[in-house]
């Protein structure tokens, strides 16, 4: 549990770090009457991949403990990966 405190502690200053600085970027560089589009269009990227990434993590995580990645780059014809090494049921 405290490493998920650290975690989401380290995730929330980055995040307050990074938002200020995107935003003044675009505030910069955007026209004056193109600002709110170009905030829009950062915002909607921002949570599409903010979405993607939690659901990518997710997928990677329930299909077992070392990751959907890691196994398959562990897999070989001469060492297959078993189907399943996860403890937990799959419902599938």
């Amino acid at each position: 549990m405290t490493g998920l405190v650290v975690v989401a502690v380290l995730h929330g200053l980055a995040d307050g770090l990074l938002q200020p600085a995107v935003f003044q970027t675009i505030a910069r560089l955007a026209p004056p009457t193109r600002f709110g589009a170009y905030l829009g269009v950062q915002t909607l990227l921002s949570g599409l991949f903010a979405f993607a990434g939690g659901i990518a993590v997710g997928w990677s995580f329930d299909r077992g403990p070392s990751g959907a990645w890691c196994r398959r780059s562990r897999a070989t014809p001469a060492h297959p990966v078993p189907r399943s090494t996860s403890s937990r049921p799959n419902p599938r």
